[in-house]
This record gives structure tokens, sequence and C-alpha cells, in this order.
């Protein structure tokens, strides 16, 4: 009897620490150690649409994803890495480890009164972070005052062309910016 006893309780036990781990890689409260990756700062449509994109893109489609972002709760793919929490955060960007992504996305929140401006701050938080990597911004005025503060270039997704080409074309025109990154 104490020998199945022992026996059940161990089992279950490991079926809870990896309960445990699964309900916290869903959650995002884990964190990755990738390099060469790409990072997705904030899960909006837009986003969403870069995901479904990369999928199909050859140069993305080898390399990890992952998601950083507090607009959603949980992960919004299984296949990929989330990341829960305010992509400006240091402890967030650590977890992502943003120093040793090649390719950063940050999509605008718009629940902010100047959404160029918060998503700037980020990128710029970025930067300090990761200094080889292309990071690519998505704004709403691609002549902000605030790009001239950033320590380099970034390439900029035009708020209005994405929503068109969403709309128009039902994707993400991932080529285009691709082929900007090439050019600089």
């Amino acid at each position: 009897m104490i020998g199945i006893f022992g026996y059940t309780h161990i089992i279950s036990v490991i079926l809870n620490y990896l309960q445990a781990k699964f309900e916290e890689e869903e959650r995002g409260l884990g964190e990755v150690d990738y390099k060469n990756h790409i990072v997705i700062c904030e899960y909006t449509a837009f986003a969403d649409e870069l995901i479904k994109e990369i999928q199909k893109h050859p140069d993305f489609v080898e390399r990890k994803l992952v998601i950083a972002g507090a607009l959603v709760e949980r992960a919004p793919y299984s296949q990929y890495d989330f990341i829960y929490g305010v992509p400006i955060s240091p402890q967030v960007l650590l977890r992502t480890n943003i120093s040793e992504a090649s390719d950063v996305f940050v999509f605008a929140n718009i629940r902010f009164s100047d959404p160029d401006l918060k998503t700037l701050h980020v990128v710029s938080r970025i930067m300090e972070h990761n200094t080889t990597g292309t990071v690519y911004v998505e704004l709403n005025n691609e002549e902000h005052p605030m790009l001239e503060t950033l320590p380099r270039k970034a390439v900029i997704m035009k708020s209005n062309d994405l929503l068109k080409n969403a709309l128009k074309h039902h994707n993400f025109d991932l080529e285009r910016y691709w082929d900007s990154k090439l050019s600089s």
C-alpha cells in the first residue's frame, strides 16, 4: 500500500510540475536565450498579419520568433515564444534576449494619446540593448521629430500603409520592409 501511494505521489508531483511549466510558458512568464531571433513587440492586428507572413518567408521561416507584449495575457501562437509584459521594461527586454535578436518589430500601442512618441520610446530602449539588429517600427508620422534622437536608423512602417495593404491584399507586405533593410 505504501509503495502504491509513494509511486502515485511521485507521479502526481511530476505532473503538477509539468503543468506549472506549461502554464508559465503560456502566460509568458518565462525567458528565452535565443540568438539571431526575431522579436515582435506588442501583439496587435498588424503584428498578427506579420506573423502570418513570416511563416511563409524563406528568410525568416527557420528562425525563432518571440512575441513580447501586455495587450494579451496568453500566448497567441503555441509554436512561438511569448513574453508577457510592457516592451519598454528592462526585465521584459532581458527575458526576450533582445540584445541577441537580429530583427525587432515594434508595433504602435494606440491606447496612448501620442502612440508614435510611446513607440519611439520603446525603440530607443531596445536600441540601448541591441546595437546591431534591424529595428522596424510602426509610426503614423514617418518624419516624427523624435526619430532624430534614436542612436541609429530604424526601418519605418507607416501605419496607414500597413492598414491599406492589409485591407487591399489581406496580408503584411514583408518584402517592402525587408527590401528597405537590404538597401540601407
